[in-house]
């Protein structure tokens, strides 16, 4: 089980029969804006749960849902944990109808740091190495088919399994060269940012053309032959351009090439040694060292006691930490039992984190994301995907030693700063006030006068919280303990 599941089995075994089991109508349920190419079902909400309608290859999960077989997937290679519900959906011929453990909260593969990325694409890969036992495979590569509970990576997407059904090693193997080994290339050259930009197109990912316009010299030197085999691939499909009967005979030869079962294993294993040995570790950023090289004159456990005593007492289930760099204060609220989503714009900062987290199986989801400029809605209409703010809602906001990098380097005024803080926080806000004397602040590119006061900010503050302030680590800061107003 992974971390923070709350996912419990019935203790019966009694399973519904068609007469016992509930038809639910399409206008009382929820389908997911994301679910509408799988040909196999779709996903949907009903009654707080995430269930799944099948519609195609209902004998074959059916089959492995009561042997046992998903069950083992999930326990060795992270598929989502599944049970058969009591429902059924006349309406679209379906009767066979799956219950998920919901994942909370959704991230999506443009906020995650490059060892997230790794480790989803080598979930994928082990989930297709135990399906090709089964003469099956995963029909689709994306990355939307893995949600991040905390730092371990569960596979949702269990329609995407389905009987091999072509005569090539994997199917979708061009998905996940688009979207997963292009993006950690690109992160192993240090070009995360362009990486995680490039991912926004849900249908292309990143193609081998658009990952030749930014491979470096070092990177060719490194993997020649990689970079000769990306080459040769967009020649050849400038070469065969739009005639389509030309491409399809060149499919057509290609699928007469038989491929045994032990070659298509002996395929995915060498593709799971090309991610692992893909090296996608950031470079240290210039805030990785901030803890340690605060000054011992600074009693950094008074900070600490004081994040420490508002958890405990509040006893918060999830919170939400901003400006969270390497995590010190993620993994204390994780280790008193919350559901942690860790956010900071330094990719080096928030992949630590994760590779931390994931050491101490800890409930921390780390993100890489400006909470000035969130990741916005996108995908189909731009409603596809939900957007950061809305997915991040948590009972307690941490914003410590944060609030002059988001006025001073963000350039927001403080009532804004407190507008984006109320729209993440549910219950409790602690924010850490730095005074313009800190020490701190000349670090910062100031560029202009600082001239902010602790009465501007309480004010700014107080039009959505009630405020108590207690001390922080040095006289220059003041802990503000906000709590909402109840509307």
């Amino acid at each position: 089980m992974t971390p923070g599941s709350r996912w419990r089995k019935p203790k019966s075994s009694k399973m519904a029969t068609d007469q016992e089991r509930r038809n639910l109508s399409l206008v009382d349920i929820a389908v997911s804006r994301s679910s509408y190419v799988d040909p196999n079902g779709f996903v949907f909400e009903f009654e707080g749960s995430i269930y799944r309608a099948v519609t195609g290859h209902r004998d074959l999960y059916l089959e492995m849902l009561e042997s046992g077989f998903f069950d083992r997937l999930s326990h060795d290679v992270g598929l989502v944990e599944t049970l058969r519900a009591p429902f059924r959906i006349d309406e679209v011929g379906c009767d066979l109808v799956l219950r998920h453990r919901r994942i909370e909260p959704e991230s999506y593969c443009v906020e995650w740091p490059p060892s997230m990325l790794k480790e989803a694409a080598l979930t994928t890969v082990a989930l297709n190495l135990e399906l090709a036992d089964r003469n099956c495979w995963l029909q689709d590569a994306h990355p939307w088919n893995v949600l991040f509970d905390g730092p371990q990576s569960v596979f949702i997407d269990l329609t995407s399994i389905a009987p091999i059904g072509c005569n090539l090693p994997w199917q979708a193997y061009q998905q996940f060269l688009s979207f997963f080994l292009n993006p950690l290339d690109l992160y192993a050259m240090g070009k995360g940012t362009i990486a995680r930009k490039l991912l926004f197109d849900v249908v292309v990912g990143i193609p081998q053309q658009e990952l030749l316009l930014h491979q470096t010299a070092s990177g060719i030197l490194r993997h020649p032959l990689r970079h000769l085999s990306s080459m040769l691939a967009v020649k050849l499909a400038a070469r065969l351009g739009k005639d389509t009967g030309r491409k399809q005979r060149f499919q057509e030869r290609i699928m007469k090439v038989p491929v045994e079962p032990g070659m298509r294993r002996k395929f995915l294993r060498r593709l799971r040694r090309r991610v692992e040995a893909t090296g996608v570790r950031p470079r240290r950023g210039p805030w990785q060292d901030y803890y340690s090289e605060i000054s011992d004159h600074v009693d950094q456990g008074r900070k600490v006691a004081v994040v420490a005593g508002i958890i405990d007492k509040l006893l918060p289930r999830t919170v939400l930490d901003v400006g969270c760099n390497t995590g010190r204060f993620s993994l204390l609220a994780a280790e008193k039992g919350a559901r942690v989503t860790a956010v900071d714009t330094s990719e080096a900062a928030v992949d630590a984190l994760f590779v931390e987290a994931r050491g101490r199986s800890a409930t921390v989801l780390p993100l890489i994301a400006d909470i000035l400029g969130p990741t916005p809605a996108f995908g189909f209409m731009a409603r596809q995907f939900r957007p950061l703010l809305e997915r991040v809602r948590s009972e307690v906001v941490l914003c410590l030693g944060l609030m002059h990098h988001l006025h001073v380097v963000g350039k927001q005024p403080f009532r804004r700063i407190a507008e984006v803080l109320d729209a993440v926080t549910e219950r409790t806000l602690i924010f850490e006030y730095v005074d313009p004397s800190d020490d701190n602040l000349h670090l910062i590119d100031h560029g202009r006068p600082i001239t902010y006061s602790l009465p501007e900010v309480t004010s700014a503050l107080e039009e959505h919280f009630d405020l108590a302030v207690a001390q922080s680590d040095r006289p220059t800061r003041s802990m503000l303990i906000c709590t909402k107003r109840t509307l």
